[in-house]
């Protein structure tokens, strides 16, 4: 990931579309049984096996390794990649 200054001194960041990858795991997730709300600044997947625990996701996610720990609490709740 690229990151720059502009002239406006905020720091925009260059290395893919968080939208669209969410949407990706998200239809992963609906392919396996998960249940996936959307309501407000998150997410909320529901796995099919109701002993796992819910994993609450943001729809904005800021950090750089967003991708890895999400995929990693989906893991632990059941998800396979």
């Amino acid at each position: 990931m690229i990151a720059i200054l502009s002239t406006t001194s905020s720091v925009r960041s260059f290395g893919g579309s968080s939208a669209k990858e969410i949407r990706e795991i998200i239809r992963a997730l609906e392919a396996q049984g998960w249940r996936v709300d959307g309501g407000g600044k998150h997410y909320k997947a529901f796995p099919s096996d109701n002993t796992r625990a819910i994993v609450t996701f943001s729809k904005t996610p800021s950090d750089s390794r967003w991708k890895q720990n999400l995929l990693a609490q989906l893991r632990r709740s059941g998800y396979r990649d």
